[in-house]
């Protein structure tokens, strides 16, 4: 299952084309990835988001069901495929530490 997921990811960069990819830069969509993990944490851990007080999420408890886990794990792997994407050597030496310490966390969750 997890196979097919990855491959239907992977299809979809590929559906979207080279010329849409190229229409951003590297840095720009490094930083969308960026923003929408942060958005996927804060609806997946609602009560650390309204420790952070983002309280969108408070009326929800977190998901810790079997099905949410493996969920988040394809989504994880789907963003760090994504990542691999992005052309590291057209960010600036901010963006490639932040790009290798985004790319090391989301290493350690796959593993």
């Amino acid at each position: 299952m997890q196979r097919v997921l990855s491959l239907l990811t992977f299809l979809m960069l590929l559906w979207t084309g080279p010329a849409a990819l190229s229409q951003q830069t590297a840095a720009a969509r490094l930083h969308d990835l960026f923003d929408r993990e942060w958005e996927r944490t804060m609806q997946e851990n609602p009560t650390w988001a309204s420790q952070l007080g983002d309280r969108r999420y408070a009326q929800r408890w977190e998901d810790v069901s079997l099905p949410a886990i493996r969920r988040s794990q394809q989504q994880t792997r789907a963003a760090l495929a994504e990542l691999r994407t992005i052309d590291f050597s057209q960010l600036s030496p901010d963006d490639r530490l932040n790009y290798r310490l985004f790319e090391q966390e989301y290493d350690m969750r796959v593993q």
